[in-house]
């Protein structure tokens, strides 16, 4: 068993369930698609997983939907008429040379 430093406190499993599905958000593909679905994991505790979900589904913007293997996907809008989605890759000029 680990030994935790004085002043330090551990991560609740919501804490770190949290921690790892906003690693996957931050993912470019996911960005793009604007979808995620995250899998449970062994060390996901039941009341972990129901509180992660409940917690998203009470964003703004955001749909949560279960799957049938266990697993939930998130997915959201743009945000804004600006936001960059692929399709308008056309409309970037690419630049030859770097300005610097």
């Amino acid at each position: 068993m680990a030994v935790q430093k004085e002043g330090h406190q551990a991560l609740s499993a919501v804490d770190r369930l949290g921690l790892r599905i906003s690693t996957m958000l931050t993912s470019p593909q996911v960005q793009l698609d604007r979808r995620l679905t995250v899998h449970r994991l062994d060390s996901d505790d039941d009341q972990a997983w129901a509180a992660i979900q409940e917690l998203i589904a009470q964003s703004e913007g955001v749909a949560i939907t279960p799957n049938d293997d266990g697993s939930f996907t998130v997915s959201w809008e743009a945000i804004s008429d600006h936001d960059w989605r692929p399709e308008h890759m056309d409309e970037m000029q690419l630049i030859d040379e770097p300005p610097f």
